[in-house]
């Protein structure tokens, strides 16, 4: 099936898309005839084009867990700044470099997770906001 999708002149890629959705969309109900399809695989094309949809479900996976880190990093650092009581949000806010609109709902959502109801949290924001609007 390569062969003749490369006598067609085929793009590698759009290949290795056939390939992969064979390999991990259509089961192979013998174990050996999975094993001689990845050879077989591997001889005609030189390379490991198998792995291309795990590793671009990988990298989608690890992307996410950066973006992750970094806002659980930024979230620190807000309720850190916050715990200060010096800076106003919008200080904060400018130095996390997040909307004014989301350090407010996660230090809201903060303050919730450690038991006020949300009326008393909105209530300690907008005193917080207060302080620092002279």
């Amino acid at each position: 099936m390569i062969q003749r999708l490369k006598a067609r002149n085929i793009p590698r890629k759009k290949i290795s898309l056939i390939i992969d959705f064979i390999h991990y969309f259509v089961p192979f109900t013998n174990s050996e005839i999975s094993a001689i399809f990845e050879q077989d695989l591997l001889t005609i094309s030189n390379t490991v084009t198998t792995m291309g949809l795990r590793e671009a479900i990988l990298e989608d996976v690890k992307q996410q867990g950066i973006e992750q880190g970094i806002e659980q990093g930024k979230l620190k650092v807000i309720l850190n700044i916050w715990s200060t009581q010096e800076f106003s949000l919008e200080k904060i806010s400018m130095l996390v470099d997040l909307p004014i609109e989301q350090v407010h709902k996660l230090i809201l959502t903060h303050l919730q997770s450690e038991g006020m109801s949300e009326e008393t949290a909105l209530e300690t924001v907008r005193i917080y906001q207060e302080k620092f609007s002279n």
